[in-house]
């Protein structure tokens, strides 16, 4: 740990160290600008119950001199015409007994004096917050050699493995967190190279210099005006926009310049994305799509969980439980807008996870209107957005349909799996034909009539040789239907077919004389398919029933 040298620091120095210090130590502590005078109050903060706090900073070191402690009670008797909760005095003195005994003497006139903070108090403190010692310290020398050393580490060969690039990454994060009191900085590794995020450490500290970027719109351009207009809705609301560095006339970054991060080449890209805060508790919101009588036709519950605050309005970002809808809010306090968009459903998700918010986006036709009824700065608001057009084309309705169809065959059958990436066309089909069996309906599959169920009363499989065509027959099997990697068995189905004719009778006859395994060929009424039932004189299949193949 590098101690903070406090006989060599100015006072702007000290002031701004302790200040800094404070306001992470206490959020809602905030530094009095002294160049009008403070009137005894260097950082001041009230408490959730409107209480008044001060801290007074006093840079002495050394010792508590008569002269010294005349310039504290002077601060004292100023903070008093505040009527202060409590003060507290802030210097790097480690009190001898007679010097905390003039301080605890203070509250017979003063009873709000609290807390005396010591040079123990502050090292304590600052020992977790490196990057405030380096900025009180920048030209220690034992600081500098402690950071050359680590830098010297990094050249060497990584002979460590893993653990050795793992501990020099940490190193150097806790480096990058000395740069700056204000900013943190995070080093990512993504596809495109190399990320730095800045953030501040603080958002209620307000850096003496900050990051500022600078640009402007190259109106002349094609896309100019719009994205001019799409830029003001941007800040206006909060929300993410990303221009082109063909559409940027200007661009200019000012940074302190110990961070190296002042730029004015303009970018390929240029992504504004604003700082998202959470709602807690999530805001619960009924979204409903409603026909042109006002009659609900559709509707969903969302949660909202985060918000992103705009110049004069905010954006909420709120999803279905599925996370199938994504609602997009925008509120300012004359206007409130939707944007409702929707995610391709995940892989794992399960139709009836995914239908509820498909079904809202299948019904949100043109001329309907979607109502979002939500409580908004405790106030119920429901927002109304006529469309103007449709929400999704018929090819994704038709979709919808099909995922329903395979819902409620799930449930029919009590076979649950999730969507399946390769729905075709014939897959739609087969659901929906499924489903018609297992309601009870019949279907025609190019040989007949199907129906779901047992057949009683077959023929035995002599009974095709001495028949005369036409006539009708049943064959009975167990039919499963195949979707990707998952089978869904519907149970017993029988074909009720028409034979028109026997096309190996001669042939059939004789080895059934004989005793021998025979087969009968059929000509099937439809399409012209030949439907084979084989018989083994040597076993009964069950009821009689012959085997089809």
């Amino acid at each position: 740990m590098v101690m903070v040298p406090w006989e060599k620091l100015y006072e702007p120095q000290y002031t701004d160290l302790v200040s800094i210090l404070v306001q992470r130590l206490r959020p809602r502590a905030q530094p009095i600008d002294g160049s009008g005078g403070d009137g005894g109050r260097d950082i001041v903060e009230y408490t959730d119950d409107n209480e008044l706090i001060i801290y007074e900073l006093k840079s002495f070191t050394g010792r508590l001199t008569p002269s010294r402690r005349r310039k504290v009670g002077d601060s004292l008797l100023n903070a008093a015409r505040h009527q202060p909760e409590a003060w507290d005095l802030i210097v790097p003195i480690r009190p001898t007994a007679s010097e905390t005994a003039w301080f605890e003497g203070l509250r017979a006139d003063f009873p709000f004096v609290r807390q005396f903070c010591g040079m123990d108090w502050l090292n304590s403190h600052l020992a977790q917050h490196d990057d405030l010692v380096r900025a009180a310290i920048q030209n220690d020398d034992g600081y500098f050699l402690e950071r050359i050393n680590d830098m010297r580490a990094e050249k060497d060969l990584m002979l460590d493995g893993v653990p050795g690039l793992r501990d020099r990454y940490e190193a150097l994060m806790r480096r990058g967190d000395e740069l700056s009191p204000y900013y943190r900085f995070d080093v990512s590794r993504t596809s495109e190279g190399v990320m730095t995020t800045v953030r501040l450490k603080d958002e209620h500290i307000v850096p003496e210099e900050p990051i500022q970027l600078r640009f402007a719109i190259a109106e002349d351009t094609p896309d100019g005006p719009a994205v001019t207009d799409q830029l003001k809705r941007a800040l206006r609301f909060g929300q993410d926009l990303v221009i082109k560095g063909e559409n940027l006339a200007e661009f200019a970054i000012t940074a302190p310049a110990d961070l190296g991060l002042s730029e004015n080449a303009k970018p390929n890209l240029l992504t504004m994305t604003p700082n998202r805060v959470g709602i807690d508790p999530p805001t619960e919101a009924l979204l409903v799509v409603e026909n042109t009588a006002g009659l609900p036709l559709a509707s969903i519950s969302l949660h909202f969980k985060e918000r992103a605050q705009g110049i004069t309005g905010f954006t909420a970002y709120g999803a279905d439980p599925a996370d199938v809808l994504r609602v997009q809010l925008r509120v300012d306090p004359q206007v409130g807008e939707m944007d409702v968009r929707i995610n391709p459903p995940a892989g794992l998700m399960t139709p009836a996870m995914a239908l509820p918010g498909l079904r809202v986006m299948a019904r949100a036709r043109a001329g309907t209107t979607l109502r979002l009824d939500t409580v908004i700065r405790d106030q119920h608001t429901p927002l109304r957005s006529v469309l103007a057009q449709d929400a999704q084309t018929d090819n994704f309705r038709a979709w919808v349909e099909v995922i329903a169809d395979l819902e409620e065959l799930q449930r029919r059958t009590g076979t649950s799996f999730p969507l399946p990436a390769d729905l075709t066309e014939n897959d739609a089909t087969a659901i929906h034909d499924c489903l018609r069996l297992m309601r009870g309906e019949n279907i025609s599959i190019g040989q007949g009539p199907v129906r779901v169920g047992p057949v009683a009363g077959a023929k035995a499989t002599e009974a095709f040789l001495e028949a005369e065509p036409p006539f009708s027959f049943a064959a009975v099997r167990d039919v499963t239907l195949v979707l990707s990697t998952w089978n869904v068995p519907l149970g017993p189905c029988a074909d009720y077919l028409v034979a028109t004719s026997v096309l190996n009778r001669e042939e059939a006859a004789e080895k059934a004389a004989a005793g021998e395994p025979f087969t009968v060929e059929l000509q099937v009424e439809g399409d012209g398919h030949v439907w084979r039932v084989r018989q083994d004189p040597q076993s009964t299949p069950p009821d009689g029933a012959p085997e089809a193949t």
